[in-house]
């Protein structure tokens, strides 16, 4: 009986720590065969323009400006949907250039602040189930770039500031508060 008990418990310990140990990889895919990277940065420099990465839960730092089109799906933040998984979370500022234009976020938490370009903005980005928990903050402080056509959908945003948007959707978010929205943006359902 002593040797069942002690071989249980050893099992149990070699699973929990072969759990500890195991590495999160993100994985890119674009049609083919995936490839798996250790880190953020890595895998947006050996991404094409086009791919999809699956981040899993997890927290990634970033430095890195993201400059082509690609789409990013997490696991999601909310706890209680994400306590096997771990949510995903990616820290630092990201700036998103015009040649990043048509990509998307899905399920990641950002701590940092998010910036549409400084001279020329994407467009036609997507943010979806995301918790953007900083200001969004659109084009440099100069005010001459416009951002347009990016979709927000059920989001937390805790706070937002844009003076040069233009056309951009809201829809079905949370907002911690809003300044400078610039003009001809739809607010709905928030």
């Amino acid at each position: 009986m002593k040797t069942i008990t002690r071989l249980a418990l050893l099992a149990a310990i070699l699973i929990i720590s072969t759990a500890n140990y195991a590495q999160n990889l993100i994985a890119v895919q674009n049609g083919g065969t995936p490839k798996f990277y250790a880190s953020l940065d890595s895998a947006i420099t050996h991404s094409s323009a086009g791919d999809t990465l699956f981040l899993p839960g997890g927290s990634y730092s970033f430095y890195t400006a993201i400059s082509k089109r690609l789409h990013f799906i997490g696991t999601g933040y909310h706890p209680d949907s994400t306590s096997v998984t771990l949510p995903t979370q990616i820290n630092g500022d990201i700036g998103l250039q015009t040649i990043a234009s048509g990509g998307s976020m899905t399920g990641i938490n950002f701590t940092g602040k998010i910036y549409f370009g400084n001279i020329s903005a994407a467009e036609n980005y997507t943010f979806f189930r995301c918790k953007i928990n900083q200001m969004i903050s659109y084009v440099s402080y100069s005010w001459s770039t416009t951002v347009k056509n990016n979709k927000f959908y059920e989001n937390t945003i805790s706070s937002i500031f844009f003076g040069g948007g233009d056309s951009n959707y809201f829809i079905n978010n949370i907002f911690g508060g809003i300044s400078r929205t610039g003009s001809n943006n739809l607010f709905k359902n928030n």
